[in-house]
């Protein structure tokens, strides 16, 4: 986490650095719009519309991924609870066998 901060923090310097060193205007005709601004203004625009786009292509890919987490945790604790009911469940066939087999042993000693 803090290399990613580190970094952001580098590419944020990198943009002032580049917005300060072009501060020339130039003109953005798109459809009927026409928009005049500052080269690296429009530069680190589009720069910030392309990481969004980026994150929202990335979004389903999370999600379904979490949702996976999710079913595997419940699973994991299902297995657990199954696997705790065996043990317990062992542990009174273990004793029930000491009782018998101690029984056994007691009833042929007496007989």
């Amino acid at each position: 986490m803090q290399s990613l901060l580190v970094l952001a923090f580098i590419i944020a310097a990198l943009a002032i650095i580049f917005a300060l060193q072009n501060p020339d205007y130039i003109t953005v005709d798109f459809l009927m719009w026409q928009l005049e601004a500052p080269l690296a203004l429009l530069l680190l625009i589009i720069l910030a519309l392309g990481v969004t786009i980026a994150l929202l292509c990335a979004l389903p890919t999370y999600f379904r991924k979490q949702a996976r987490l999710s079913r595997q945790k419940r699973q994991l604790k299902e297995v657990e609870h199954n696997l705790s009911e065996k043990d317990t469940t062992i542990q009174e066939k273990q004793q029930r066998i000491q009782y018998l087999e101690t029984k056994i042993k007691r009833d042929m000693g007496n007989g």
